[in-house]
Protein backbone atom coordinates (compact mmCIF):
# COMPACT_ATOMS: atom_id res chain seq x y z
CA UNK A 1 0.00 0.00 0.00
CA UNK A 2 1.56 3.31 -0.90
CA UNK A 3 2.29 6.30 1.91
CA UNK A 4 1.32 9.60 1.60
CA UNK A 5 4.09 12.20 2.94
CA UNK A 6 1.59 15.26 3.87
CA UNK A 7 3.15 18.41 4.50
CA UNK A 8 1.91 19.22 8.07
CA UNK A 9 1.10 23.61 7.55
CA UNK A 10 -1.85 24.85 8.45
CA UNK A 11 -2.61 28.00 5.62
CA UNK A 12 -4.43 31.04 6.82
CA UNK A 13 -5.78 33.37 4.02
CA UNK A 14 -2.84 35.96 3.16
CA UNK A 15 -5.53 38.62 1.19
CA UNK A 16 -8.23 40.65 2.05
CA UNK A 17 -11.35 38.30 0.71
CA UNK A 18 -8.96 35.08 0.39
CA UNK A 19 -9.94 31.98 1.90
CA UNK A 20 -7.80 29.64 3.13
CA UNK A 21 -6.59 26.12 1.84
CA UNK A 22 -8.51 23.10 2.77
CA UNK A 23 -5.25 21.17 4.49
CA UNK A 24 -7.74 19.42 7.39
CA UNK A 25 -10.14 18.26 5.61
CA UNK A 26 -7.37 17.30 2.51
CA UNK A 27 -5.45 15.41 5.16
CA UNK A 28 -8.26 13.80 6.58
CA UNK A 29 -9.27 12.41 3.59
CA UNK A 30 -6.39 11.11 2.36
CA UNK A 31 -5.64 9.64 5.62
CA UNK A 32 -9.05 7.58 5.20
CA UNK A 33 -7.83 5.69 2.33
CA UNK A 34 -3.71 5.63 2.45
CA UNK A 35 -1.49 5.53 5.33
CA UNK A 36 -0.14 8.85 5.76
CA UNK A 37 2.72 10.34 7.95
CA UNK A 38 2.35 14.04 8.55
CA UNK A 39 5.86 16.11 7.74
CA UNK A 40 7.01 19.10 8.88
CA UNK A 41 7.39 21.62 6.15
CA UNK A 42 9.06 24.20 7.88
CA UNK A 43 11.86 26.08 5.12
CA UNK A 44 10.61 23.67 2.35
CA UNK A 45 9.70 26.10 -0.44
CA UNK A 46 12.56 27.89 0.88
CA UNK A 47 15.64 25.59 0.31
CA UNK A 48 16.35 24.53 -3.06
CA UNK A 49 15.39 20.65 -3.44
CA UNK A 50 18.71 19.90 -5.93
CA UNK A 51 21.19 21.46 -3.93
CA UNK A 52 19.96 23.08 -0.61
CA UNK A 53 20.69 26.18 -1.25
CA UNK A 54 18.74 29.42 -0.49
CA UNK A 55 15.84 30.08 -2.86
CA UNK A 56 14.78 33.67 -3.55
CA UNK A 57 12.35 35.27 -4.47
CA UNK A 58 11.71 36.71 -7.56
CA UNK A 59 9.95 40.39 -7.96
CA UNK A 60 8.92 42.39 -11.13
CA UNK A 61 8.06 45.87 -11.19
CA UNK A 62 4.42 47.03 -11.90
CA UNK A 63 2.77 49.01 -13.97
CA UNK A 64 2.45 51.89 -11.31
CA UNK A 65 6.47 50.78 -10.69
CA UNK A 66 5.58 48.40 -7.46
CA UNK A 67 7.95 45.67 -6.41
CA UNK A 68 5.68 42.92 -6.97
CA UNK A 69 6.40 39.00 -6.16
CA UNK A 70 6.02 36.73 -9.17
CA UNK A 71 3.72 34.27 -7.02
CA UNK A 72 5.31 30.56 -6.89
CA UNK A 73 8.43 31.10 -8.53
CA UNK A 74 11.71 31.20 -6.56
CA UNK A 75 14.95 31.48 -7.71
CA UNK A 76 18.30 29.65 -6.58
CA UNK A 77 21.49 31.30 -6.68
CA UNK A 78 24.08 28.26 -6.56
CA UNK A 79 26.69 27.63 -9.53
CA UNK A 80 25.33 23.77 -9.20
CA UNK A 81 21.36 25.38 -10.51
CA UNK A 82 22.60 27.49 -12.59
CA UNK A 83 20.97 25.90 -16.18
CA UNK A 84 17.54 25.61 -13.73
CA UNK A 85 18.05 28.33 -11.34
CA UNK A 86 13.88 29.42 -11.61
CA UNK A 87 11.87 26.62 -9.61
CA UNK A 88 8.42 26.07 -8.85
CA UNK A 89 7.98 26.89 -5.63
CA UNK A 90 5.12 24.51 -4.58
CA UNK A 91 6.89 21.39 -6.35
CA UNK A 92 10.25 22.13 -4.87
CA UNK A 93 8.53 22.13 -1.69
CA UNK A 94 7.04 18.53 -2.43
CA UNK A 95 10.15 17.46 -3.30
CA UNK A 96 11.87 18.49 0.08
CA UNK A 97 9.11 16.96 1.73
CA UNK A 98 9.51 13.72 0.32
CA UNK A 99 13.28 13.89 1.26
CA UNK A 100 12.21 14.68 4.83
CA UNK A 101 10.13 11.81 5.12
CA UNK A 102 12.58 9.28 3.70
CA UNK A 103 15.39 11.12 6.13
CA UNK A 104 12.97 10.03 9.18
CA UNK A 105 14.85 11.24 12.37
CA UNK A 106 17.90 12.16 10.08
CA UNK A 107 16.55 15.63 8.63
CA UNK A 108 18.46 17.88 6.55
CA UNK A 109 20.01 20.76 8.58
CA UNK A 110 19.05 23.33 6.01
CA UNK A 111 15.41 22.12 7.10
CA UNK A 112 15.66 22.41 10.43
CA UNK A 113 14.28 24.31 13.19
CA UNK A 114 17.11 25.00 15.43
CA UNK A 115 19.80 24.44 12.91
CA UNK A 116 23.21 25.14 14.17
CA UNK A 117 25.70 28.01 12.79
CA UNK A 118 24.92 30.98 11.67
CA UNK A 119 21.28 31.78 9.72
CA UNK A 120 21.13 35.55 9.52
CA UNK A 121 21.25 36.01 5.87
CA UNK A 122 21.63 38.95 3.86
CA UNK A 123 18.57 39.18 1.29
CA UNK A 124 18.34 39.24 -2.32
CA UNK A 125 16.11 39.98 -5.11
CA UNK A 126 15.06 39.17 -8.61
CA UNK A 127 13.92 41.25 -10.69
CA UNK A 128 11.79 40.98 -13.90
CA UNK A 129 12.64 43.59 -16.47
CA UNK A 130 10.94 43.56 -20.02
CA UNK A 131 12.05 45.04 -23.06
CA UNK A 132 10.31 45.69 -25.85
CA UNK A 133 12.56 46.62 -29.02
CA UNK A 134 11.53 46.40 -32.69
CA UNK A 135 8.12 44.69 -31.94
CA UNK A 136 9.90 41.86 -29.91
CA UNK A 137 10.05 41.20 -26.24
CA UNK A 138 13.17 40.56 -24.22
CA UNK A 139 13.74 39.30 -20.61
CA UNK A 140 16.15 40.02 -18.82
CA UNK A 141 16.70 38.71 -14.84
CA UNK A 142 18.75 41.51 -12.42
CA UNK A 143 19.77 40.77 -9.10
CA UNK A 144 19.88 43.18 -6.55
CA UNK A 145 20.92 42.42 -3.67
Amino acid sequence: MPVVAYGKAKFNPNSKNELSAPTTHLSKTCAKHFTTMIVDEFNSSKVCASCDARLWAVTKVSDDDQDQEVRGLRRCSSTLCSNVSFKNRDLNAAMKILRCFQAGADRLTSLSRNPTGPTKKVPMRYYLCLRAAQGAMTVDWLLYS
